[in-house]
């Protein structure tokens, strides 16, 4: 099927030849003979590069798939062929076609067929697989169960992006071009669930809150996209217009793990006598949307420029919703009388999502060395869902004589509309001196309503200005530093974590003290803080880098990143009765990474590297009341590589990777592996 879709973008590009060919004879009075040369066939070069890995892990297999996921087996690490068509070829002057990590969790695949002002064709694939597991925990730290406090959200999936995009050259100033993007997502996961439905009764609130099950599941999602479009240019503007199509898909069932299954919340006894007979569940939904999407760039004098776009999308579908559960419940707050219930619920309803954003700048340089730079942007995005829930409860009282039906309909709209104003100037007084001021004002107002009625929490009106400085200096080639400071500053707060006001600053320096060594620093704090609901965020990062080559023998390189963050907060939980309220959590965490590496080449033939890296966390994240699940590690992960290159024939290479992961809190995750792979490359 690939083959045909192939053949027939060649076969209408050639169709198309025509159109070009007469806006090109315009300039053609007379054909020459072929030479020699333009006779010649197309020339292929290129490098491959393969091997077989070969793997030793000792402890947490899983600890190690989260981290590496890199197994046994023949790899194509690197394929790169790269053809020129001769010079009087009609179907190519130029073909590309790279593969990476073939066998290994993220393959890439490329192509690029072109024929200079007739057509260009590019085909992109990708997949990336990703695997994550609830981490092993002792029976007890410090005497509390440290099994309740384990999140249990794990997963196995593999993502995959394709894309095929096509452009035709009408003329020197027509283009046409079409693109096709596809997105899956596939695989299995494992989460937890509270079972609550609409018309519980009020003690149900007080064993939803307690009782989360694990439950599993397969994922699957996928997203099409299909465009076309055009493009025109004169000299001085451009205009691009794109219009299609594009759907998402997905589906999300998920099941009990086991019958009589507990809670994963093991620390309260009262779950020990709750559990969960069977559970299924089943989700999806599709989207679907048109695309339209305009920009343009006027330049009416060297001096002015002219900028803007508009996009929309408008997504609508249908979603739905079965679930079923069968178990015993608590009758109670305190949990000490409990009920067999029988549940199944429903949902069915429709959503619109229209999305619609505007951007319009101008850039004007009224003198040399000087630019101002205004840029307005306006942003709508809304939601209206409307549907039928449905409940059906039986055993649990107060159905014990009966079965209670509930049924409701909702209406939910959701909407948030942004105006955005960017305003900057450019400054030089002197060629090596850049000085940026600017300053952004912004305006955002969310509303929310259910049915029919304001969610006051829940909407928001909020003002906010963003004043910006940036300077870079660069005196010599051999010396630059530049920094900037921004602070934002709003007249309300919309959510806990959002500070009225936020501090960031950064610092760059690049240096070349001596012929062959290079040296980087950087720097950057985040500061923010909102007193009135105890959230405090700081952030400190530096590092530095240093590297050196001595001719194309020896080289060197070596480094540290720094990076403290603290962060606290307090969680209140309000579903059920007597909620968990005001409880403090506190994330403190130090992370120092040194680097280090070097080659070195024996003869023209005989080389080896070697890097590494050693990463050391300190601190720990707490919720109060329980024990830290998170806190100090030490993670090394070297590789050195022996090289030897045979004439005539490509390189033979050998490495060797070791890297272990030693975890204070948790050592049940701990793991060390070794990693031997023999490869063989090739130019040609």
């Amino acid at each position: 099927m690939r083959r045909v879709a192939l053949a027939g973008l060649l076969a209408f590009a050639m169709l198309t030849r025509p159109l070009h060919a007469q806006d090109q004879s315009q300039t053609t009075t007379a054909t020459k003979a072929p030479s020699p040369e333009e006779n010649g066939g197309p020339r292929v070069h290129g490098s491959a590069d393969v091997g077989y890995r070969f793997t030793d892990i000792d402890g947490s297999e899983a600890t190690y798939r989260q981290l590496f996921n890199l197994f046994n087996g023949l790899r194509l690490f690197g394929l790169e062929l790269n053809a020129t068509g001769a010079p009087g070829s009609k179907i190519f002057d130029t073909f590309w076609l790279s593969a990476s990590g073939i066998g290994d969790p993220f393959p890439t695949v490329q192509l690029t067929l072109r024929k200079s002002l007739f057509y260009d064709l590019r085909v992109n694939w990708q997949q990336s697989r990703f695997f994550n597991v609830t981490p092993l925990t002792p029976a007890s730290i410090d005497g509390l169960d440290t099994q309740a406090v384990t999140n249990r959200h794990n997963w196995n999936t593999s993502k995959q992006i394709g894309n095929i995009a096509y452009t035709l050259y009408a003329t020197n100033r027509l283009r046409f071009f079409f693109d096709y993007d596809r997105v899956t997502n596939q695989g299995q996961l494992q989460s937890t669930r509270a079972i609550d439905f609409v018309g519980s009764p009020a003690a149900w609130g007080s064993f939803a809150r307690a009782d989360p099950y694990e439950v599993v599941g397969p994922v699957n999602n996928e997203a099409n996209r299909v465009t076309g479009g055009v493009s025109y240019s004169r000299d001085h503007w451009t205009v691009h217009y794109r219009a299609g199509y594009q759907t998402y898909d997905e589906t999300q069932s998920l099941d009990s793990l086991m019958p009589k299954q507990r809670s994963i919340n093991v620390g309260d006894p009262a779950t020990a006598g709750e559990p969960l007979s069977a559970l299924s569940w089943l989700q999806s939904r599709r989207l679907t949307s048109p695309v339209s999407e305009l920009t343009f760039v006027v330049q009416p004098s060297p001096r002015i420029e002219w900028r803007g776009g508009y996009l929309y999308y408008q997504y609508q579908g249908p979603f739905s919703m079965d679930g079923a559960f069968q178990g015993l419940a608590r009758t109670n707050s305190a949990g000490t009388a409990v009920s067999p219930y029988d549940v199944s619920v429903s949902s069915r309803g429709t959503v619109t999502s229209p999305n619609n954003v505007l951007t319009q700048g101008l850039t004007i340089r009224p003198w040399n060395r000087w630019a101002f730079d205004v840029l307005y942007r306006y942003s709508s995005f809304s939601s209206d869902a409307t549907g039928q829930v449905a409940s059906l409860l039986a055993l649990y009282p107060p159905a014990q004589t009966g079965v209670v039906r509930v049924s409701e309909g909702h209406e939910s709209d959701w909407g948030q509309s942004i105006n955005r104003l960017d305003l900057t100037a450019s400054f030089e007084p002197i060629p090596a001196l850049s000085i940026r001021p600017g300053v952004t004002l912004s305006r955002r107002r969310v509303d929310t309503k259910i049915d029919g009625e304001v969610d006051a929490a829940a909407s928001d009106l909020e003002r906010a200005i963003w004043p910006e400085l940036s300077i870079g200096y660069r005196p010599s080639p051999r010396f630059s530093a530049r920094g900037s400071i921004l602070s934002s500053y709003s007249d309300t707060t919309f959510t806990r974590m959002s500070p009225i006001q936020r501090n960031i600053s950064r610092v760059v320096v690049n240096m070349e003290p001596m012929k062959g060594l290079s040296i980087e620093a950087a720097a950057s704090r985040t500061d923010a803080e909102l007193f009135a609901t105890d959230f405090v965020s700081h952030t400190r990062f530096g590092s530095v880098m240093a590297s050196y080559a001595y001719g194309d023998r020896v080289s060197l390189q070596g480094g540290l990143d720094y990076q403290s963050f603290l962060g606290t907060g307090v969680v209140t939980f309000q579903r059920g009765i007597l909620p968990i309220a005001d409880v403090p959590m506190r994330d403190r965490e130090i992370d120092r990474v040194w680097h280090a590496g070097g080659g070195f080449k024996a003869t023209n033939r005989l080389g080896v590297t070697v890097t590494g890296n050693f990463d050391q966390v300190s601190g720990a994240d707490t919720i109060l009341g329980e024990p830290p699940l998170y806190g100090p590690e030490s993670f090394p992960y070297v590789t050195g590589t022996v090289y030897y290159d045979v004439s005539g024939f490509g390189r033979i290479s050998v490495d060797l990777q070791r890297t272990y992961l030693l975890n204070e809190l948790l050592p049940l995750n701990n793991f060390s592996a070794s990693l031997l792979t023999i490869r063989y490359t090739r130019a040609f």
